[in-house]
């Protein structure tokens, strides 16, 4: 008997060890493939803007040799009727020389700049986040011995450009879990209250923050965190609540369905939401009691 639970033990981590590396395999192939798609931008901006600058550099060079044309034929004029190049009746002296533009490297004349437009000079002014606002929804944080015997679901709505804080994750509770499904193009965004350090975004108050995979953990004062944003396909399971529950929190390739999945919180912690578009949506979240806690009760 001993050799048949060992065997099915050891059938059940390699099964496990199969799925970790199907979840990994297929986050990497998004992450390749946003990669891919990200230096395609980059180099298709690069073209443009040398064609731009080129564009820019031969009207001004063109501008120069028409009146270098000017002073030619009129230098050369005033050498004839000295004598000179044939004399006043038979004024004889060579063109202007000219110039050719010179070529751009491969790729670069081809590109479709068609719509287009050079960044502006002006500096990026970069808005400091403003205090929050009473929180859309606010997760029933007040007693850190309490826990969520099920998932709890908040709806929301925002405009686009609008950033609206959700509620204020409070320090102490574990296995903390936040879930966002919506209609369109909104983020995630997780921030120190404290010191507004930006943990998880994309794009938040014009600042480009990357994606955050859910591949990883990011360690961030003590906290340990994974989060899944903009078309990112990943999940990944909390551990027994005090009920013994377990919850899968999961999120799909899509640029309206995320998650940002925390340990342990150890500082109070700012959530909003970020509307690149305009939509609504629900949040789905769980926590789990403090560590220390003697006795847990459900909320």
């Amino acid at each position: 008997m001993e050799s048949c639970d060992a065997a099915t033990a050891t059938a059940t981590t390699t099964q496990e060890t199969y799925t970790t590396a199907q979840v990994a395999t297929a986050d990497a192939t998004t992450a390749l493939a946003d990669a891919v798609a990200e230096s395609a931008r980059l180099t298709s901006h690069c073209n443009c803007r040398v064609q731009h600058e080129q564009a820019e550099a031969w009207t001004a060079a063109s501008a120069e040799v028409t009146g270098h044309a000017a002073l030619w034929k009129q230098a050369n004029e005033v050498l004839c009727a000295l004598g000179q190049n044939g004399g006043a009746d038979n004024c004889q002296y060579d063109a202007c020389p000219t110039f050719t533009q010179p070529t751009t490297a491969a790729g670069v004349a081809d590109e479709d700049c068609a719509n287009w437009s050079p960044p502006t000079d002006a500096p990026v002014v970069v808005e400091e986040t403003p205090p929050p606002e009473p929180p859309i929804a606010a997760l029933p944080m007040n007693d850190v011995c309490t826990f969520t015997p099920v998932k709890e679901t908040m709806p929301f709505s925002v405009a686009s450009g609008v950033t609206s804080l959700i509620t204020q994750i409070k320090a102490g509770y574990r296995e903390v879990y936040v879930m966002l499904d919506a209609t369109a193009d909104i983020d995630l965004v997780l921030e120190a209250a404290g010191s507004q350090t930006v943990i998880v975004a994309y794009d938040f108050h014009n600042v480009h923050h990357g994606r955050n995979w859910g591949s990883a953990s990011i360690t961030s004062d003590g906290m340990s965190i994974r989060s899944c944003t903009d078309s990112c396909h990943s999940s990944v399971v909390t551990a027994p609540y005090s009920d013994g529950s377990t919850y899968t929190v999961s999120a799909t390739s899509s640029n309206s369905n995320e998650f940002i999945y925390i340990a342990e919180v150890t500082e109070t912690l700012n959530l909003y939401v970020d509307g690149h578009q305009a939509g609504s949506g629900t949040v789905s979240y769980g926590f789990d009691c403090a560590a220390d806690c003697a006795t847990c009760n459900a909320i």
